[in-house]
């Protein structure tokens, strides 16, 4: 590596060279011996300079800082290993990625080694307890295209489950697996299989696989998202709230898990929260908009075929962050939860078949921001499903059954600042599921719902930067409950598509 560290206009390489090949030069016409595609050489010039597409410098897991390639650095595979020794100056073996050609640069590449242990879990708590055998003969494999099958022809690496060597009596091998050094396996994630066995179910991880599909425009900042068949032609809608533009979007779906261009609907100042169901009992869909700067509920009753009446206030005076509509009641008439911040509480609003009445119920939660609604405990009605993001916590208040609800312990989010839930039976076991968006560490986390208020570890799905918001529905209409977010950063919205049993 050679450059002007002197400071002017001149170059270092300037005079006559023998090249020895396979040299990179950013401006070399001032220097003879190097010629640009000849022997190897990559040679640029005054009005075409070779950039050479080094990285920042950076820890690269060698024991010196060094500057790698970037993805579309020229050196990358522009070498010849005729002449390259099967070892490197310390003795170790030259890494390759499988083309035959040297990559060229200023780093150390190490591979990386994958160990686990397969056993019967057979109290299937997700844990090895005293007793429980190793399992061996089981393949295991590393899934990477994602698509939930061993693709033997795509040379995916797979191992066996070991059985117990008699040579160590003192340790029982049985069950375990390595990806070694001979794999190959560069640093980053990997998503470790097994191939399945009759009469076995795994209890951990409990696995759930989602796809990702294109992002859909919607307005300015959107801030919540709510999924309904708002024009009744039995295909999952969507509709967004636009924090900027104090309006809603709504996309109507176009029957294969696309949805159309947006359509606006003017409600009140900054909505941060949405809600639907059949308010007035007509038999169509309707929308609750929680407005945080204006302090107030816009109710947009629905007309049956993707758009609404002018809206209407209510709820007024709440500063309203988060709400939801069940009927907690159970007199057949949907009522309105609603989250406060300042306040500190979650407020019920009971619907009397007159509309909104005042609160009558209200508990007090520390920094609530988002809200959800799902029988949890299978016992007296619609339970209440709150975000923390102060903690990165969830917490359920359930249901009594006498128009009050009693705060339970808090759950993990599965990430950072869950900006908002939603509920839904993701596994087909029979029991609501929670999905939460986390904000701040750009992902979906998926806690499923063991029986008793008790909650499986969360299961987490990236997504695009800053997901705000999040909603459960079929939207390819293949029985299985899919996930969207409505992310930030680059007012897109996120489809996770659910392939659990696919």
């Amino acid at each position: 590596m050679a450059a002007n560290t002197h400071g002017g206009t001149a170059r270092d390489l300037q005079g006559p060279f023998n090249s020895l090949g396979n040299n990179l030069i950013g401006v070399g016409q001032l220097g003879s011996g190097f010629t640009d595609s000849v022997n190897g050489d990559q040679v640029g010039n005054a009005i075409t300079p070779l950039d050479a597409g080094l990285l920042p410098l950076a820890d690269n897991l060698g024991s010196t800082r060094t500057h790698a390639l970037a993805p579309a650095s020229p050196a990358r595979n522009a070498g010849s290993d005729i002449d390259a020794p099967a070892v490197d100056q310390r003795g170790f073996p030259r890494p390759t990625d499988g083309n035959g050609l040297i990559d060229i640069g200023a780093f150390e590449r190490f591979y990386v080694e994958i160990q686990g242990l397969k056993f019967h879990d057979a109290n299937g708590n997700g844990l090895r307890d005293v007793g429980e055998p190793g399992l061996s003969g089981w393949t295991i494999y590393l899934d990477l295209n994602n698509n939930g099958r061993l693709d033997v022809a795509e040379s995916e690496p797979a191992v066996v489950t070991q059985v117990d060597n008699p040579d160590t009596p003192n340790v029982d091998e049985t069950g375990l697996y390595t990806f070694d050094d001979s794999f190959r396996l560069l640093p980053g994630a990997y998503r470790v299989m097994e191939v399945p066995q009759a009469n076995f179910i795994a209890t951990l991880p409990r696995d759930l696989n989602f796809t990702p599909q294109p992002a859909v425009g919607t307005g300015d900042f959107p801030a919540a998202i709510v999924a309904a068949d708002f024009d009744n032609d039995g295909s999952i809608d969507v509709v967004v709230a636009n924090r900027a533009d104090n309006d809603v979007s709504i996309m109507l779906n176009n029957g294969n898990g696309g949805f159309a261009t947006p359509h606006t609907f003017a409600v009140g100042q900054r909505p941060v929260a949405l809600a639907v169901g059949d308010v007035n009992g007509d038999g169509d869909i309707d929308l609750l908009v929680a407005n945080e700067m204006s302090g107030d509920v816009s109710l947009l009753l629905g007309r049956g075929n993707g758009t609404f009446d002018a809206p209407t206030r209510v709820a007024q005076g709440t500063k309203p962050v988060a709400l939801a509509l069940a009927d907690f009641d159970n007199d057949g008439s949907l009522d309105l939860a609603l989250a406060s911040a300042d306040l500190k509480q979650v407020n019920i609003y009971f619907n009397d078949q007159g509309g909104f009445n005042t609160a009558v119920s209200q508990t007090f939660v520390d920094s609530p921001l988002a809200l959800a609604v799902a029988d949890i405990d299978d016992q007296n009605g619609p339970d209440l499903i709150v975000t923390k993001p102060t903690t990165h916590n969830v917490t359920i208040l359930r249901n009594d059954g006498n128009r009050a609800f009693t705060q339970l312990a808090d759950i993990n989010s599965g990430g950072l600042n869950p900006s908002s839930i939603t509920t839904g039976d993701f596994n087909t076991d029979g029991k609501p599921d929670l999905a939460v968006a986390n904000r701040d560490s750009h992902n979906v986390a998926v806690m499923l719902n063991l029986g008793d208020t008790r909650f499986d570890a969360p299961l987490r799905f990236d997504v695009a930067e800053d997901p705000v918001a999040i909603v459960a529905a079929d939207f390819d209409n293949d029985g299985a409950l899919d996930l969207a977010t409505a992310n930030q950063s680059d007012s897109s919205i996120s489809v996770l598509i659910n392939r659990t049993d696919a």
